[in-house]
């Protein structure tokens, strides 16, 4: 799978929140702290209250750990959900970065009349117009098909770079929205968009979904 990253002070120890925490849970509380911040970044920077007896499984810790932690005041939580102001920061500022860029890459293509495409050392001429349109075409198929719609310019700017045709990833999509991982809790498993696309999702083997014995 392809790798996200995420803005880290490198003095965060010494802030005098985490400071408290390594008091209280000692190492293993700063474990946990960041694998909860390394969650939110994945969803988006809010994560429902009612998932963390969820998290304390993932993470194989006790639930009244991960209350705590999310209770101190390193976190919010508006009674339904907890987030990090911060991470919501960061996270829209990303994406504020990602639509300009691919709105850039976009009057690239619409504005040049052809590109060079270098095939063992001969160049050879394709009408960028009909590319584009081809591809925005092909990028609203696998949009309409793909279950868990976020954050649809880094989907777009992944999707250009695949050279994989459209019907394989569909018909991809058609197994993996079968396979058990994707169907549990409400598909909260479903990787976005663009990671499954970066990962070269379609090439996963995913196992069918077991049925019951009577």
């Amino acid at each position: 799978m392809s790798k996200e990253y995420f803005p880290h002070d490198y003095n965060a120890r010494n802030d005098l929140k985490m400071v408290e925490l390594h008091q209280k849970y000692g190492m293993e509380g700063i474990g946990i702290y960041w694998c909860i911040v390394e969650m939110l970044y994945e969803e988006g920077g809010r994560i429902k209250l009612s998932m963390i007896d969820c998290i304390a499984s993932s993470l194989s810790v006790e639930k009244s750990a991960i209350d705590c932690i999310i209770a101190s005041n390193l976190f919010e939580n508006d009674a339904e959900y907890f987030y990090s102001n911060a991470a919501l920061i960061r996270l829209t500022k990303r994406q504020e970065i990602s639509e300009k860029r691919s709105e850039s890459a976009s009057k690239r293509w619409n504005t040049d009349d052809s590109m060079q495409l270098h095939t063992t050392g001969n160049a050879i001429k394709v009408n960028k117009s009909k590319l584009n349109k081809s591809k925005v075409k092909e990028f609203a198929s696998f949009w309409e098909a793909y279950p868990k719609k976020k954050n649809r310019g880094q989907a777009e700017n992944a999707f250009l770079k695949v050279t994989t045709s459209i019907e394989v990833l569909l018909e991809a999509l058609v197994v993996a929205a079968k396979s058990p991982d994707w169907l549990k809790e409400e598909g909260k498993y479903i990787p976005y968009p663009a990671t499954w696309l970066n990962a070269k999702g379609w090439e996963d083997e995913y196992k069918p979904e077991r049925k019951e014995k009577w």
